[in-house]
């Protein structure tokens, strides 16, 4: 596992992409995506805890959206449940219908763009309380808090 994780860390890296090992582990990563260019998250600055399970890439890593003094990133499609400890988990389809095999590091990276940039309205958490009316408000807020 840690040396097909080891090349798609090379893989992101040359890609511009900024990733952290925590701990120095392969299994845990601290990922940056920017918010993606015409989107609610336009100039937001997003960390993603990526935690690799031991049989990736047949399993798909959690992935957890991480922040500062606890303030919720704001998106109808976080869950919450963990956010004492200062992050989100992020729940899509792509994570639970895994496919046999996997996805690359690259590819998550994307989901995770095209998850900021395309909310699922129809599958919306009912208690983050997020339309699509207050959602850019509440971007530039939280933005603000991040800072």
């Amino acid at each position: 596992m840690a040396t097909n994780i080891e090349n798609e860390l090379k893989v992101l890296m040359k890609k511009g992409v900024h990733v952290e090992k925590i701990n120095g582990s392969a299994s845990q990563l601290l990922v940056y995506i920017p918010g993606p260019k015409g989107s609610d998250y336009d100039g937001a600055h997003t960390w993603w805890q990526l935690v690799i399970p031991e049989s990736y890439p047949n399993l798909a890593p959690a992935l957890f959206s991480v922040t500062k003094n606890g303030a919720a990133l704001p998106h109808p499609n976080l869950h919450t449940d963990t956010a004492a400890r200062n992050e989100q988990r992020l729940c899509i389809a792509q994570l639970r219908n895994w496919p046999p095999g996997g996805r690359t590091l690259n590819e998550i990276t994307k989901l995770i763009e095209e998850f900021l940039k395309t909310p699922n309205w129809e599958d919306a958490n009912p208690a983050g309380n997020i339309t699509k009316q207050n959602l850019k408000a509440l971007v530039t807020a939280w933005t603000a808090t991040q800072a």
